[in-house]
């Protein structure tokens, strides 16, 4: 036991002591950042220790990273962990309580790992790419989301130099709670809009499309049907899509309506078999999914379906990547 105990420190001290800091979103997240010289790569997990008597500070615990890894060349300062947390009992909820407190409070933290992810140099090597995520796995997707854009904007690879097409970005998100899919939207857009590779280098940037999905229904209280279709104002419809589309980006915002995961997963290689044939060469595929176990195990069956297009060598590969809640 003294050996594993002493392993763990090793581990904790290579990475040092972290500031972070915590904020309390309108959508009931609390956003935790940390700068950090440290490196990682998108999806991955650490596991966080907060140095303060009023949190367990012996116990460690998991969080999936929410930004890409950026070096000082690239963004002129440090890179920085996001960690978007859903506040539950325990740790979680002292954290909202904190931040809820104290905006902006600065908390003592050790860090270890990181784990799992997905290779840089795999995400590269992607024509199509398909996020899914729900609920807190949100901040999952804004990662993928964040690297597939930083790589456009890095000089291309001797694979990529040959590329004679722009790629493809898809994200599917959903949540039952609208103020966090109206969070979502904000935060997406916000980052995509950084990136100027969408419209000054086509050829190498990422066609990129957001479909945001509110699943929760309508409230059925005890009013009458009339006023509650007026205050929706849907009239006992459901609300038309809401589409934005500037330059290579487009977002659809769904509201009362789930995603259709294994449509997107079929559509996504029907699409890049298409363009393969267009361009002659055999397309790679990246379907990444982080969310709860329903949305995994619906994904894993649609990727399992769709690997029968790589067995029938219309696409070059099918790479799937789940991230269980963390």
């Amino acid at each position: 036991m003294a050996s594993l105990i002493a392993g763990h420190a090793r581990t904790y001290l290579k990475h040092g002591l972290h500031n972070a800091s915590l904020e309390l979103l309108s959508c009931g997240l609390v956003k935790v950042s940390v700068p950090s010289t440290m490196k990682w790569t998108p999806g991955q997990h650490v596991f966080v220790r907060f140095l303060t008597s009023d949190l367990h500070l012996l116990t460690a615990h998991p969080f999936t990273i929410s930004s890409a890894c950026r070096t000082p060349n690239e963004s002129g300062k440090p890179s920085e962990l996001v960690f978007y947390i859903k506040p539950r009992g325990g740790v979680t909820g002292r954290l909202r309580s904190m931040a809820a407190k104290s905006p902006g409070c600065t908390k003592k933290i050790l860090i270890e790992g990181p784990y799992g992810g997905v290779s840089v140099p795999h995400m590269a090597q992607f024509d199509s790419i398909l996020v899914i995520a729900g609920g807190s796995g949100g901040g999952f997707s804004l990662a993928m989301v964040d690297e597939a854009l930083r790589l456009t904007g890095m000089a291309p690879s001797a694979n990529e130099k040959d590329r004679s097409h722009s790629r493809n970005l898809q994200v599917v998100f959903s949540t039952r709670d609208h103020t966090m899919a109206d969070w979502y939207i904000e935060e997406i857009e916000s980052r995509i809009s950084q990136s100027t590779m969408l419209s000054t280098d086509p050829d190498n940037g990422f066609e990129t499309s957001v479909s945001v999905h509110g699943t929760a229904q309508r409230n059925s209280g005890c009013s009458s049907s009339s006023e509650s279709d007026d205050v929706n104002g849907t009239g006992g419809k459901v609300p038309p899509t809401e589409v934005t589309t500037t330059g290579s980006f487009s977002l659809n915002v769904h509201r009362y309506a789930r995603p259709d995961l294994s449509g997107s997963v079929a559509r996504t290689v029907a699409m890049a078999h298409v363009q393969g044939t267009h361009v002659q060469k055999k397309q790679r595929v990246g379907v990444l999914v982080c969310g709860p176990a329903s949305m995994l195990h619906d994904t894993r069956n649609a990727a399992a379906v769709a690997q029968g297009r790589v067995f029938g060598g219309e696409v070059e590969e099918l790479y799937l990547h789940s991230e269980p809640f963390v």
